[in-house]
């Protein structure tokens, strides 16, 4: 309850940090925020190369699947990374600013959706270059998306407790969920697979979130609710677990973090 009042409390701070580092990121190229749709793009082109050409899988709705896939990969993936990092490469502020610890991630999370937020900009246009138009079951995305969010929050806090004492922790995430990327189905479909193949992805959670995406924007569907229902109570208790533990580790950050 303390890190919730404290996420409360210093929310002004956490918009206006997160917004001036969003900024800032977008001001270190020439192009600017045109990166953040640009990024999603080059990759649906990269990926659409090799897994859609060259391993003749393209047709049909392959590259609004791509792209729908690599968009929520892309904000998971992002927020997971550098919000497990971000009590760590605060640590100056820290040792010189009496703060509580939990609003670091939470605003690096926050950086990372404005990304996301750009991006379903390129989403919905290759949604209606394909003739893909809105209906009722759209309205079922800010539903996917609270999902997902607190699903990233879940890990994020979670491994960000941890990585200020074990730093190489933050290179095992990035390597780990590469990984667990090409076992998510975000650049082939489940059914492609052997049965045996498909009854082991059964157990990556990613892979019902990015078909429930799927079933709502493309093909005009509900989602599997139980596997929405059970993603989201496990992101709450990951979510609860993390903010217990970095409220009482936060004490002894500033001691045992050196940088």
């Amino acid at each position: 309850m303390r890190c919730i009042a404290a996420v409360w409390t210093y929310r002004h701070l956490i918009a206006h940090k997160s917004w001036a580092d969003f900024r800032a990121e977008s001001q270190r190229t020439f192009l600017g925020i045109a990166w953040w749709l640009l990024d999603p793009v080059i990759n649906v082109i990269i990926y659409y190369l090799c897994f859609g050409v060259f391993m003749n899988r393209a047709g049909g709705d392959y590259i609004p699947y791509l792209t729908t896939g690599i968009i929520a990969w892309m904000w998971f993936f992002s927020a997971l990374t550098t919000g497990a990092s971000a009590i760590w490469n605060n640590a100056q502020v820290i040792r010189q600013v009496a703060l509580p610890k939990i609003i670091f991630p939470v605003a690096q999370i926050a950086v990372c959706t404005y990304r996301f937020l750009f991006s379903l900009i390129v989403l919905f246009s290759i949604l209606f270059l394909w003739g893909y138009r809105p209906d009722a079951y759209w309205l079922l995305l800010p539903l996917l998306m609270a999902v997902e969010l607190l699903f990233i929050a879940g890990l994020t806090f979670v491994f960000a407790a941890f990585v200020p004492f074990v730093p190489d922790l933050a290179n095992f995430i990035q390597y780990a969920f590469r990984l667990i990327f090409f076992l998510s189905c975000v650049m082939y479909k489940l059914e492609s697979l052997s049965p045996n193949a498909q009854a082991w992805l059964r157990y990556n959670p990613i892979v019902y979130l990015l078909d429930a995406y799927r079933d709502v924007l493309m093909y005009h569907t509900l989602p599997n609710f139980a596997a929405i229902a059970a993603i989201s109570l496990f992101g709450l208790a990951g979510a609860a677990a993390g903010m217990l533990l970095i409220d009482r580790l936060g004490p002894i950050y500033a001691k045992r973090i050196v940088r």
